[in-house]
């Protein structure tokens, strides 16, 4: 039989005693020690447990809450027909268990996801474990000491206390102005609540020790962990899954020491024991759900917001508590209505101060969206936008638009990396900001693009030295820390002709006359400055019309020109012209539509048409024509880079492997000295397919082409070939290029070959085969390439 004690109530202890000790008794309040008869009764209860994946930890702590769940229901269950003392010995021993694994499942979490700072967590343990000393102690001896007992409870709010430090402290979050005040909100409306409801009460019934411990200690260490709880949710949201474990763990182990204390229930010991199992259980699942490992690292944050609306709540509550204090006051009770009073001030004055900053941080976000929005972010000048309202503010009519432009500057930003891009782009914004007048607006409107506006009546002369100033200063050479680059700019400039100021409409024209004026000087070369003029514009509608008709395959067509053996005057391949006609235009050479479909990037579109349409003409002449025919179609550096010319190439010949040994790519020899053009070529090669060099020797020192490149034939320019016979320099030129690409292996085709002189020197030289007018004109069909005889026709060029 169990050792039967005297029955006590309540109010038959002192202190802090009453808050732990509670939780043994039955609703009538009284309080048993174990094996004492009295009657009680218990309540259902739902204990948060740790969810995840099925692994043995997990498991292992889904089977710990379950049975302390399943334990704490049956014990509800029985109470209720059972002498008291069965039932209190029982619970003490549900909450021991309980604690004891809690604590288990607090270190193997630490064990098993390995937080960088455990030792928030080593505090969370220490706190169940001081929890549970209270039952292991009534189990042993009987009910605690009230001194003990307020050890415990005290002991417990501070260690809480301090793991919610501990975890602000290992996330790296200090305290700004802002999180200070909100927090700050939140402890003092909490101790106004505990001081007159439990400190003042505390000193004036019982001794000093469970005074101090238990009206301030406690307290002062839930008010701690609460606003530390608050910090971590304002400073920096952790709505990870452990945090909302862990801040429903700290609402429990508040909300009974808050409700016991008001004494606004009649029953507040039903509260004590329905909060102390979720309490520890809680815990435990903060520590082994793995989000626990965000709660202790640095700038490890979920994405989860803490809205603006959870923050309202939570404010007015807190600022609501010293209020529902002081109306649960009795009458008589003037001092500490003061107290309340006094508590209740500071709050307000916390919320208006935090009002205040908020205002204040407001108008400041404000003040920089705005800034932000009319500011390029990477060089701090005006973006289009802001160089829109500084147009738009100017009052005298004239006006004048320097647009400039970088040369070179995406093959340098691809060769060197983004690092020395961002780098020349903000020394040119401050190259700019140097030299121009103190009047003028710089901005930068994209890419390496920058823009500038001297307001004012100024001369053409004034406005050329303003843009040269800008071209010299802009051409000085940079170090990029690994090497110097020296960078050129490219102007073009417009100046305001209305009597009115430019506004809005009007600055965007200047801007696209003055883009007009750039595009002239990057055709020219570049580092130069162009002014705007109005044939400009004629010919930007020009290449509209060009790049209207090169995005129209009915305005394409093939021409095809005879490339001929000289000494047998006979056919044995040709050469694939691209041709341009459309109906406003009608012809255009290929001298002005190519370059244009190069810059403009249509060149790719226009190639795999190019690509396909020849592959078909000969596929349909194939019968007409040689059976060791050739056809050579011209491949841009564009398309080498596009990545996907192999691709094309293979799609277009399938299974006609006669189609890959017929078919020639060439690319020009000023185009295979571009980054990446060699490593283009050799993939061409390795996919079976032939290449061409185009123009060479048109290239300083071009002969060193000839040991490194994947090639197989080699056209001569026509340059040299018009004067071979007249100049005794191209004619050596020619001699030695034919010599070496002969010893090579290459085989060697003369461009541009009119007339018969020219011919007969060229085979003397030890070129066998060539192309030009005097062979055959380029015209539509392959096949009519197969009539073609040993008679040459008219050289004489149309």
């Amino acid at each position: 039989m169990a050792r039967v004690g005297p029955a006590v109530t309540p109010g038959n202890l002192p202190g802090a005693q009453r808050v732990l000790a509670a939780v043994v008794s039955g609703p009538g309040g009284r309080i048993v020690e174990p094996g004492a008869h009295a009657d009680h009764a218990g309540a259902h209860h739902r204990a948060a447990r740790p969810g995840g994946q099925p692994r043995t930890w997990r498991w292992a702590a889904v089977a710990v809450a379950g049975a302390s769940v399943v334990g704490y229901a049956g014990h509800i269950v029985l109470a209720a027909g059972e002498p008291a003392a069965v039932a209190t010995h029982r619970y003490l021993w549900i909450w021991l268990i309980t604690g004891v694994l809690t604590m288990a499942l607090i270190l193997m979490g630490i064990w098993v996801h390995r937080p960088r700072r455990a030792w928030p967590w080593l505090l969370t343990a220490a706190t169940v474990g001081l929890f549970t000393s209270w039952p292991a102690r009534a189990l042993g001896t009987g009910v605690p000491s009230a001194d003990f007992t307020a050890f415990v409870v005290a002991g417990c709010a501070l260690l809480l206390g301090a793991s919610g430090v501990a975890m602000v402290y290992a996330r790296g979050h200090p305290f700004t102005l802002a999180s200070a005040l909100d927090s700050a909100v939140i402890g003092i409306g909490y101790l106004g609540l505990q001081l007159h409801s439990r400190t003042l009460p505390a000193f004036a019934q019982y001794g000093d020790l469970d005074a101090w411990l238990y009206g301030i200690v406690t307290p002062i260490g839930m008010a701690i962990s609460l606003v530390s709880v608050a910090h971590l949710q304002f400073h920096r949201p952790a709505h990870s899954r452990s945090f909302r474990y862990l801040l429903v763990g700290y609402l429990f182990a508040a909300a009974p020491i808050t409700v016991s204390g008001l004494g606004v229930v009649s029953e507040p010991i039903l509260v004590l024991a329905l909060s102390t199992v979720p309490f520890v259980l809680l815990l435990g699942a903060a520590a082994v759900d793995p989000s626990m490992v965000d709660l202790t690292e640095p700038g490890r944050c979920p994405t989860d917001e803490f809205g603006g609306g959870w923050r309202f709540v939570v404010m007015v509550a807190a600022t609501a508590l010293p209020c529902i204090g002081a109306l649960i006051l009795p009458p008589d009770s003037a001092p500490q209505a003061w107290v309340v009073a006094a508590i209740q001030v500071m709050v307000i004055v916390l919320v208006v101060l935090r009002s205040r900053l908020a205002v204040r941080w407001w108008a400041t976000a404000t003040d920089s969206m705005s800034r932000l929005a009319v500011t390029d972010p990477l060089t701090s000048l005006a973006n289009r936008r802001g160089l829109h309202e500084a147009v738009a503010s100017l009052e005298h009519p004239r006006c004048a638009v320097l647009s400039c432009d970088l040369d070179g500057f995406s093959r340098v930003n691809t060769a060197d990396g983004h690092r020395v891009g961002d780098l020349i782009l903000r020394t040119a914004a401050d190259r700019l900001r140097r030299v121009v007048p103190p009047a003028a607006f710089v901005g930068r409107l994209g890419g390496d693009e920058f823009a500038v506006v001297l307001p004012g009546p100024l001369s053409a002369l004034l406005i050329a030295q303003a843009a040269e100033q800008i071209r010299v200063a802009l051409a000085e050479p940079l170090a990029t820390g690994t090497r110097t680059v020296a960078m050129t700019v490219s102007i073009g400039t417009v100046t305001s002709r209305h009597a009115e100021p430019p506004g809005l409409e009007g600055f965007t024209e200047l801007l696209r006359e003055a883009g007009l004026a750039l595009r002239a000087a990057k055709d020219q070369g570049g580092n130069r400055v162009v002014r705007y003029s109005a044939d400009l514009d004629l010919r930007a509608v020009r290449e509209s019309a060009v790049q209207d008709g090169l995005g129209d395959s009915r305005c394409l067509d093939l021409h095809y020109q005879a490339i001929v053996d000289m000494n047998t005057r006979t056919v044995i391949g040709a050469e694939a012209l691209l041709r341009l006609k459309t109906p406003a235009l009608g012809s255009v050479p290929p001298s002005e539509f190519i370059p244009i479909a190069v810059r403009t990037g249509q060149i790719i579109g226009v190639g795999q048409w190019v690509l396909h349409r020849a592959l078909d003409d000969l596929r349909s002449a194939r019968d007409a024509l040689p059976t060791d025919f050739l056809l050579s179609i011209n491949v841009s550096a564009r398309q080498l880079d596009s990545g996907d010319l192999v691709g094309d190439l293979q799609r277009a010949v399938g299974d006609d492997r006669w189609l890959a040994e017929a078919l020639r790519l060439e690319i020009t020899e000023s185009e295979i000295a571009g980054p990446g053009a060699i490593d283009g070529l050799n993939r061409l090669v390795d996919a079976g397919f032939h290449v061409v060099i185009d123009d060479f020797g048109t290239q300083y020192a071009s002969l060193q082409y000839l040991t490194n490149l994947p090639v197989e034939t080699i056209k001569l320019d026509l340059s040299f070939v018009a004067r071979i016979v007249e100049s005794r320099a191209d004619r050596l030129v020619v001699q030695h290029v034919i010599a070496l690409g002969n010893d090579l292996g290459l085989t060697m085709v003369a461009e541009g070959v009119e007339r018969q002189d020219q011919a007969d020197l060229l085979m003397e030289l030890g070129c066998p085969s060539a192309q030009g007018y005097l062979y055959d004109r380029p015209a539509p069909g392959l096949r009519r390439l197969g009539t073609i005889g040993s008679t040459a026709q008219d050289p004489t060029p149309s």
